[in-house]
């Protein structure tokens, strides 16, 4: 039986609510590391191009530093995380195969924030 349709609405929140979970997100880690991550649409669409994918999974990690290192993997109607493939090793980071269908971010931020005054940091 189906746990996602992939037409979920998802809990839509505020700007400010959206400002007072980052805050609260930002005093409780340490100063200068890694408070967001970017993914592309060029992911997205490549993780939900399979009928099969109903949606994403976001999974907090921590890299071999010890910053937060997110990921994202498919995720189909049986809520089971659809992925495929191996990891390599290339330069500092793990890589995934190209068919891995599991994706790091390569642009956090601090490295590329937002530059809006409106931001969340």
């Amino acid at each position: 039986m189906a746990m996602f349709t992939g037409t979920e609405p998802g809990i839509q929140i505020t700007p400010d609510e959206g400002r007072k979970k980052a805050k609260k997100f930002k005093e409780n880690r340490k100063k200068g590391l890694v408070k967001a991550h970017y993914f592309s649409r060029a992911v997205l669409e490549k993780i939900l191009a399979s009928p099969t994918n109903v949606g994403i999974r976001i999974y907090a990690g921590h890299d071999d530093k010890d910053e937060l290192d997110n990921f994202i993997v498919a995720v189909n109607a049986e809520g089971d995380n659809v992925f495929n493939g191996i990891f390599s090793v290339i330069g500092d980071k793990d890589m995934p195969s190209s068919d891995s269908g599991i994706y790091a971010s390569p642009n956090p931020c601090p490295n590329k924030c937002p530059t809006s005054t409106t931001d969340f940091a």
